[in-house]
């Protein structure tokens, strides 16, 4: 009968061996060696590789950062010629700590009508409440005219402050209506902003 207990606390001691192995062990190994086998030194650095931003929120008219309060992310933002404003924006989440934007791209999903104007689309840095503090594109982008199916790098600003998101800052995408809210212009895109 005793022979019968000693097996279950033996079995249970070495699944609990086992546990800590792979729950305490490992995890510190891990830490101790973050580099992938063959990944050079200067990648296993912090901050060596760029953070992808590619989920924002949409809003049309208003750039504070309190229009998008209760709405969901999405990675694909909407930009409707006839929706009654002459601005639409897509703003990234607003970040913790500064960053500063290392490149960015759109990639246009499908495009459909017509804009009797210009429409132009910029990356640009705001505070909370929606006022303009720098434009981090060089030169903004002709919406209506970017290829569908691939994607489109932005110029980005030569000058490196223009670059920087800080606490208290939102970067965002900014469709600018030339001529006003009319016609039928309808551009899904998505983007990709690399930030370090």
């Amino acid at each position: 009968m005793q022979t019968f207990f000693k097996r279950p606390i033996a079995l249970r001691n070495l699944m609990l061996a086992l546990g800590l192995a792979v729950f305490v062990v490992l995890p510190a190994f891990v830490l101790a060696n973050p580099a992938a086998p063959g990944q050079p030194a200067a990648n296993r650095a912090a901050g060596a590789n760029p953070e992808l931003w590619r989920l924002g929120f949409a809003s049309e008219g208003e750039a504070g950062y309190s229009a998008v309060i209760g709405r969901l992310a999405s990675n694909v933002a909407g930009f409707r010629s006839n929706r009654g404003v002459s601005d639409i924006y897509y703003l990234f989440p607003a970040p913790a700590h500064g960053v500063t934007v290392d490149s960015a791209r759109v990639h246009v999903l499908a495009s459909s009508g017509t804009y009797s104007g210009t429409v132009s689309l910029a990356l640009e840095v705001r505070d909370l409440d929606g006022a303009l503090l720098r434009t981090a594109s060089a030169a903004p982008l002709d919406l209506e005219n970017i290829p569908a199916g691939g994607w489109t790098d932005f110029s980005l600003s030569t000058t490196v402050a223009d670059l920087a998101v800080d606490p208290g800052e939102v970067l965002l995408l900014h469709a600018a209506f030339g001529a006003g809210s009319r016609d039928d212009l309808d551009v899904r895109a998505m983007f990709e902003v690399a930030v370090k």
